[in-house]
């Protein structure tokens, strides 16, 4: 460690001297300093229009490059519409139907034939079951099993009660039970309608073998059919109906369900009305696609305008980053001032995104194969650029010519958009948004090369950016710098302190010196 003497015996200021012989020194590793908070703030440049770019692709193209984003359909109803509800899926095809509800379905139920309590006594279902035997009218367990619909119930007396088994009967059957307290007795619902309870068993058909199997829900063991008194065929059972519809006046088709699905139309039944059937008609949802457009439009115009911000963004090469000790001299508002313009134009003329507006620019303005003769590029469909400044800003200009396009040839302003091509190089037969999206991610690779991942905390050596080795090797030059500057300051202290020392010991012999002459 260095002794750093001030000048007592030579009256040198030596601490303000070897400042000021260090401070030309320093500048140099002040340079380092400020050229890697400008590399820092390119990086940060850099992962924000990344995040950008990565929302502009994975959370708007993704849906614009999807054929049903591009297919909406309407559907109205006429005739009988209390008897049916529907709705369109971008699958539904153009045109008129009937639907007649000739019968509805239902789900399968039963309950207990009685009390399954002992007279006089009130099971807590919350108990275990070995503590509530006296009070069930029939307590038989039947092995500690049983099954329903196929599936089978285990539980054990001693750790569960009612409400556990009704629990697990919910959570593994497809039925729902419930007990009720008040009553003492316990219902039992399937959980879907139509002949769905257990097929592959007889016993879930009440009538002839092979005419309804599946309308029943089927019981056995012990503790269900005695101690909850409920059984296949049972006194209150109600058999499963399927739904009975007939579509065009053809003859009528079994559904297990009331929800049905014709031509792409979701339809709900919703009541039982033979001899009066309901119309359905199915077109195009003209102004649902017209404003699926328009948030392209407006989508594609704000990534391109900050794209086009950035890629023109002014820099102030005068306004370097602040050194501490310049920092030291300001006023917080004047260093946010300072700071602001320091940073701006990180990206100016960035090969990067230079490359990705000129991409996004072509993908939009190529001709795609739509299989219209007509409608292959946005311009046809009224679609253009405005004017040069804008730098490539998209207009619908002609909205009519736009609703035209969509009602003549819906299929071709889908493909426009998000036709995926054969696999070959080619892009001609690939939709403008597809394109994009494919494109957006070859330009989030380029950046995530050159500047890391947003979000990423990986410094050092860990960072293998362009820009981390670039700051990585940065940092070493700055210790080494740091290191050299440390070490001629202590030779500058070793030689005041040296000279001191001398000049101290020559005052001491003038002093000497002055007392043998007196």
């Amino acid at each position: 460690m260095i002794n750093r003497v001030s000048g007592l015996a030579s009256g040198i200021d030596t601490e303000g001297l070897i400042s000021q012989l260090m401070q030309a020194k320093r500048a140099s590793v002040d340079k380092l300093y400020q050229n890697k908070q400008t590399i820092q703030w390119q990086r940060e440049a850099y992962r924000d229009m990344n995040t950008k770019i990565y929302d502009f692709r994975n959370n708007k193209l993704s849906s614009y490059r999807l054929e049903g984003t591009f297919a909406a359909k309407t559907v109205d109803v006429a005739g009988n519409a209390a008897a049916i509800s529907a709705k369109a899926t971008g699958n539904a095809v153009n045109g008129t139907f009937k639907i007649e509800v000739k019968e509805m379905a239902t789900a399968a139920s039963n309950y207990s034939a009685g009390d399954i309590r002992k007279t006089g006594q009130k099971i807590d279902p919350t108990l275990t079951l070995s503590t509530q035997v006296e009070k069930f009218d029939v307590f038989d367990p039947g092995g500690n099993e049983f099954t329903i619909n196929g599936t089978k119930v285990k539980f054990d007396p001693t750790k569960d009660s009612l409400n556990d088994v009704i629990d697990r009967i919910n959570k593994t059957t497809d039925v729902n039970a419930f007990y009720d307290s008040t009553t003492g007795f316990v219902s039992f619902v399937s959980k879907n309608t139509g002949l769905v309870n257990n097929p592959s068993d007889p016993a879930s058909d009440s009538a002839a073998p092979g005419t309804n199997l599946g309308e029943r829900i089927t019981f056995s063991g012990n503790f269900l059919t005695q101690s909850l008194k409920v059984a296949t065929g049972g006194p209150n059972e109600k058999v499963a109906v399927n739904a009975k519809v007939s579509i065009n006046g053809m003859p009528e088709g079994s559904y297990a369900s009331n929800k049905i699905t014709v031509n792409g139309v979701e339809v709900t039944l919703l009541k039982k009305d033979p001899g009066n059937p309901a119309t359905l008609t199915v077109d195009t949802d003209t102004n649902k696609i017209m404003d699926t457009v328009k948030a392209f439009v407006k989508d594609y115009n704000d990534i391109l305008q900050t794209l086009n911000d950035k890629l023109n963004e002014a820099r102030y090469k005068s306004f370097q980053p602040l050194t501490d000790t310049q920092k030291k001299d300001m006023k917080e508002s004047d260093i946010t001032q300072w700071e602001e313009k320091a940073k701006s134009g990180m990206l100016k003329n960035d090969d990067i995104l230079s490359r990705a507006v000129s991409t996004m620019r072509l993908d939009v303005f190529s001709q795609v194969e739509t299989g219209s003769k007509k409608y292959k590029t946005l311009a046809s469909i009224g679609i253009e650029t405005g004017e040069y400044i804008e730098r490539g800003k998209l207009y619908i200009k002609d909205e009519s010519k736009l609703k035209e396009a969509i009602e003549k040839e819906p299929e071709a302003i889908m493909a426009l958009f998000t036709a995926t091509g054969n696999g070959d190089s080619d892009q001609s037969d690939i939709g403008i948004a597809k394109r994009l999206y494919d494109h957006a991610q070859l330009t989030l690779n380029e950046m995530i090369q050159k500047a890391g991942s947003p979000g990423s905390f990986d410094t050092g050596a860990k960072d293998q950016s362009y820009i981390g080795k670039k700051l990585y090797l940065l940092d070493k030059d700055i210790d080494v710098a740091n290191e050299r500057i440390k070490n001629q300051e202590d030779m500058y202290y070793r030689k005041f302190t040296a000279m001191e020392a001398v000049i101290n010991k020559y005052n001491s012999q003038s002093s000497y010196l002055s007392q043998l002459s007196q």
